[in-house]
């Protein structure tokens, strides 16, 4: 049951250059990736509380009314299924490394989160190792020392200028911790409920890292949209300067 976010994740860019007229962001000279990564830190910084001339929700936290996660193929044999889910943490952010590939139109870039933690209601049913569970109720997950690796493939349109259009967004998780807590398993059952929550917690890593892909594609899925509501205001020249 692990989240990620957003991932963060989010890639608005604002950098800490020259500010350019018409819209919130600003703009960083070619190939200045420090200038890049402190674009990317601030513009994530900057939707914290939404913006709603580009039609973005806030971030932080980041409501996802629905959210499915396929099971895994090696500890976790269920399907997660969570909705009501709240993002917390995304905000605080750093930026440790970016850079454009002006030549493949490919934004990579490395996000460091202290700690996300993710409230959602949850749906279970399946098993975990050789362990049978079920449970409904509500759940916590806290990622500790989050890195999120991104990676975001355009293609270049034009429209009264040229626009970045974001096409593909893929992104890698990689906490140093995970914790994990699900209220209500087996119909409240606490015995039973705390041996699962105590697996998990035990077996983080193997854990994680048997549905860490599932996450990293509907995160990625949520942050491609939020990508493509920021590009498409903004020309490619009030971005980068060439």
């Amino acid at each position: 049951m692990i989240f990620l976010m957003k991932v963060t994740c989010v890639i608005f860019l604002s950098t800490k250059v020259k500010q350019t007229s018409g819209h919130k962001f600003s703009a960083c000279e070619k190939q200045d990736n420090e200038c890049l990564s402190k674009a990317i830190e601030n513009g994530i910084k900057l939707t914290k509380d939404g913006l709603p001339e580009y039609g973005l929700k806030p971030i932080d936290p980041l409501a996802i009314a629905k959210l499915q996660i396929d099971a895994g193929q090696g500890v976790l044999h269920f399907a997660q299924k969570y909705k009501n889910a709240l993002v917390f943490g995304l905000a605080n952010v750093t930026i440790r490394d970016s850079s454009m590939d002006f030549a493949q139109n490919t934004l990579t870039f490395s996000a460091f989160f202290p700690l996300v933690t993710i409230k959602a209601s949850y749906e279970v049913n399946g098993k975990i190792l050789l362990l049978p569970v079920q449970g409904k109720g509500e759940s916590s997950i806290i990622l500790e020392n989050l890195l999120a690796i991104h990676n975001i493939q355009f293609e270049e349109i034009t429209k009264n200028g040229i626009y970045f259009d974001p096409k593909t967004y893929s992104v890698k998780l990689f906490p140093e911790h995970v914790q994990y807590q699900f209220d209500n398993l087996f119909d409240g059952n606490k015995l039973l409920g705390d041996n699962i929550n105590n697996v998990l917690n035990e077996e983080w890593r193997a854990v994680f890292d048997d549905v860490e892909k599932n996450y990293a594609l509907a995160f990625a899925d949520i942050f491609l949209q939020y990508a493509k509501r920021i590009f498409e205001h903004i020309e490619k020249n009030a971005l980068f300067l060439m």
